[in-house]
């Protein structure tokens, strides 16, 4: 009986050391909000305010307090590779993806206006602040991120 609830307790830990796909919005005024994709985020926009409503809660956040925010998330399979988005002041940051990886910035009516190529190390470093004010879509083969220039 022992060995049975230690065996539960050594895996149930386990399970709540795994890292879940998250999105990570850090504020201006020092607050950081990190959401779980599993809890099925939706993201809206209500004038000057970011709400995010999931599962479980519905948060609203002045987008004047946004400083940053960023995706991680944990791929399985060979190498245990992580793949990261970081959106901070103009940029948008793609790491860890395979050199030679392409990502293509299009408008929001399907344009495309650029091409970005992944370096030797991962990473791609898009200046969206040089792109005239609106909505883009910045993909990858395996990463679609919507961005607004204003």
């Amino acid at each position: 009986m022992k060995f049975k609830l230690l065996f539960l307790f050594i895996t149930f830990s386990l399970a709540l050391q795994a890292e879940e796909e998250s999105l990570i919005i850090k504020q201006k005024s020092g607050g950081e909000t990190v959401i779980t994709l599993s809890s099925n985020p939706v993201i809206t926009f209500d004038g000057e305010t970011m709400v995010l409503t999931n599962d479980y809660t519905c948060m609203y956040i002045p987008l004047d307090d946004i400083d940053t925010y960023e995706t991680t998330s944990q791929t399985t399979g060979i190498n245990n590779v992580s793949t990261n988005t970081k959106y901070t002041k103009g940029h948008v940051v793609f790491s860890n993806i395979p050199a030679g990886t392409v990502a293509h910035i299009h408008t929001i009516d399907g344009r495309l206006i650029g091409r970005h190529c992944a370096d030797s190390t991962g990473s791609i470093d898009i200046n969206i602040s040089e792109l005239p004010k609106g909505i883009y879509i910045i993909s990858t083969p395996t990463i679609k991120f919507k961005v607004t220039n204003k």
